[in-house]
């Protein structure tokens, strides 16, 4: 799985065999499409997206050119996920953030759980990346909760990445989805 934020220009570059093999390296070329998938969006909208795919030249492994803000195995786009979370940072339960989303409780509490399952090494590999770009933006601020934690270094390298680049600071639900190459809330992340 690759996180890409430019589909048109990661499906030229797949195309032109400009991609590498996240595992060995090797120019990835076209391989068709992956599944179509349809995720929910906030407020409700439905967007369909058919990820194209890419096999590599040297160790024959396929991998999906995935749209950031689309996470592995989740029917919700990050940005409706991230809503929650922030939510649940700020002290709200899950019943009434599932209320105030519109979403099952119980979706909401896997979010949760998963989340928190992996907060403090996201909090991590998201501090390091920090420390990279613009180590003044580095949060001292700390919270009781590991998910709080991961969600303000989260915040701080959207920032520091904005005033790294001079403009405005990327999404941080997108952010998110490119730098854990879509594996947020999987039970094996793979930073």
């Amino acid at each position: 799985m690759i996180e890409v934020v430019d589909g048109p220009a990661a499906r030229r570059a797949l195309h032109a065999r400009a991609l590498s093999c996240p595992g060995c390296g090797g120019a990835l070329r076209p391989w068709g499409h992956a599944r179509r998938r349809t995720v929910i969006g906030e407020a409700g909208a439905t967007l369909t997206r058919r990820p194209d795919r890419g096999r590599c030249s040297g160790c024959r492994a396929t991998h999906v050119l995935l749209p950031a803000g689309l996470l592995d195995h989740r029917a919700y786009h990050a940005g409706v996920i991230g809503a929650a979370l922030l939510r649940s940072a700020k002290g709200t339960g899950r019943r009434r953030i599932a209320e105030q989303l519109a979403l099952p409780v119980s979706t909401v509490a896997d979010w949760l759980r998963r989340f928190a399952a992996v907060a403090e090494p996201l909090r991590v590999m998201l501090i390091r990346h920090i420390v990279a770009t613009d180590q003044e933006l580095t949060p001292t601020v700390t919270h009781p909760d590991d998910s709080a934690n991961a969600l303000a270094a989260l915040g701080a390298l959207a920032v520091a990445i904005g005033r790294h680049c001079g403009g405005k600071a990327p999404d941080p639900w997108r952010l998110l989805a490119v730098i854990t190459g879509g594996r947020a809330l999987h039970p094996c992340p793979a930073y």
